[in-house]
């Protein structure tokens, strides 16, 4: 298992993995080649991540939910891309860690922080909203805890992630990713796309 692990990128076998982020990392594992060859590196996906990140928030501020949500998903597609690239190839650095997981952060209080103020949405609804968002990130958070041990256990990878590291202590059994694995990252970043969709609903 460590062999196949190490060829590609995954952090985890497939079988313990989100449905979701299952099919995006199949793909994922067809373009690691071809950035390769344009001689990309994590950094420049991870740049990539945070330029549609940005467009996400942009788009949502003019209400243009479609897009907004468009650009969303293609943002979690390099966040995922970026990840596996630097694992595939042996690129993992700590600024890289920081880069990519501070920029992550700052991207989803923001958004977060618009859903929340959009006056077209009732006071229920944002109730609501918090939430399921708050039950959704307490289970992912844990699956990616249990990831976490998992790598260590049974990778080379995670050596120089300084902040995903620290959700190791959560997890107290890494046999649980089976049990979490449909409420993982991947189904909360599905949820959020199809509820910034709904907003063109709103009137």
């Amino acid at each position: 298992m460590l062999c196949i692990m190490s060829t590609s990128g995954r952090k985890i076998p497939a079988e313990y993995d989100n449905p979701i982020d299952n099919v995006i990392l199949d793909f994922v594992e067809v373009m690691n080649p071809f950035y390769k060859k344009l001689g990309f590196t994590p950094n420049i996906l991870t740049t990539f991540s945070v330029i549609f990140s940005v467009l996400t928030l942009f788009f949502y501020v003019k209400r243009k939910y479609v897009l907004s949500s468009i650009f969303y998903l293609i943002s979690y597609y390099f966040d995922c891309q970026d990840g596996n690239f630097a694992r595939k190839y042996g690129m993992e650095t700590a600024f890289g860690d920081l880069y990519d997981h501070l920029t992550d952060n700052i991207f989803n209080v923001s958004l977060t922080y618009l859903l929340l103020t959009n006056k077209k949405i009732s006071y229920n609804y944002k109730i609501a909203y918090v939430i399921i968002v708050s039950v959704l990130l307490v289970l992912a958070f844990y699956h990616l805890s249990c990831t976490e041990i998992y790598m260590d256990k049974n990778t080379n990878y995670g050596k120089k992630q300084v902040l995903i590291s620290l959700l190791k202590k959560f997890c107290k059994d890494e046999t649980a990713l089976n049990n979490y694995k449909y409420f993982a990252i991947g189904t909360y970043i599905m949820i959020n796309a199809i509820i910034i969709l709904m907003h063109t609903l709103l009137r």
